[in-house]
């Protein structure tokens, strides 16, 4: 009698693997009862077979693999001959699971980047078939030209968070310097914290774009609507880029005397940079009514008629 064990099918977590023991009966065996026991991490879906008298198989399905089946599994075929001798055969097979790369996408929090503005790089994972921190560890690195991102004041980095559904990082520049333009990548490794299979990792790479700001162009025609006692509307025109329609900026300003007269220059600025100012316009908030005597003590008088 001699055994034969065999796997089929992906060993990749989530998938079905199932492994197929085959028996080939002697002579002596074919008179006999002949039994099948499996040992290993996971024994619970089997089935047997006889297929004719010369052969009994049996098979056991990992349905859907995970972690937590890897390790070696064991077919045993015995019976029991006159005088109570117990004839045993067996083969093994070890089965290591395959975890799924990850699936990793960067973005960037900006779609213009400009020198002094706070930039964010997220780096998506989907764990494929896996859960983090039951199945696997996750550890996400950062690099800058192939360089190790190193973290300071100015440049973090948050660890992985999330498991199920996804897990997420981030490298933030707060601000961003011109510095800092370069191809930036996520690199993801996946350790298993079941079993005997292997890490796996996947990275992406993003490049930061960054651009110089443009001069701000200066305020022009600053007037004055909706002058109250204590406040004012002040709009101005203003384009932010040559070619960018003119537009028209509104503000509001208020906590002002009543009765005095306002001088006001207005002009624009960016992260880096400041227009010239805008000529100077000024205006007078409106007086506020005093109340007099009359006003503060007169009292209705209402008569009524004695019946």
């Amino acid at each position: 009698m001699s055994v034969k064990l065999v796997g089929s099918g992906s060993r990749e977590v989530g998938s079905v693997y199932t492994l197929t023991c085959t028996v080939a009966l002697s002579h002596r065996a074919r008179d006999s009862s002949v039994s099948i026991q499996w040992h290993g991490p996971s024994t619970d879906e089997q089935t047997v077979d006889t297929t004719d008298n010369r052969e009994l198989t049996s098979q056991l399905s990992l349905d859907p693999l995970s972690l937590a089946h890897g390790g070696d599994y064991t077919c045993t075929a015995s019976y029991t001959v006159d005088g109570g001798t117990t004839v045993t055969t067996s083969d093994t097979e070890r089965v290591i699971p395959i975890i799924a790369p990850p699936s990793v996408v960067l973005r960037i929090s900006e779609d213009t980047i400009l020198v002094g503005e706070d930039v964010v790089v997220y780096c998506d994972i989907d764990l494929i078939g896996v859960v983090r921190g039951r199945d696997v560890a996750v550890e996400v690195t950062w690099f800058q030209e192939g360089v190790p991102v190193r973290p300071d004041s100015r440049l973090t980095i948050s660890g992985a968070t999330g498991d199920v559904g996804g897990v997420h990082s981030s490298l933030t520049f707060s601000p961003v310097h011109f510095s800092d333009m370069a191809t930036y990548e996520c690199r993801v490794t996946l350790t298993p914290l079941l079993g005997p299979a292997s890490p796996v990792s996947s990275s992406a790479s993003i490049f930061l774009n960054i651009s110089e700001p443009v001069d701000p162009v200066r305020p022009e025609d600053v007037t004055f609507r909706e002058v109250q006692s204590d406040s004012v509307t002040v709009q101005w025109r203003v384009s932010h880029i040559s070619y960018s329609p003119e537009t028209y900026v509104v503000h509001q300003l208020s906590g002002l005397r009543d009765n005095t007269t306002y001088y006001v220059q207005v002009l624009a600025t960016n992260t880096a940079l400041r227009s010239s100012r805008s000529s100077v316009e000024s205006f007078t908030t409106l007086v506020t009514p005093q109340m007099t005597a009359d006003m503060r003590y007169h009292i209705p008088l209402i008569l009524c008629p004695i019946t």
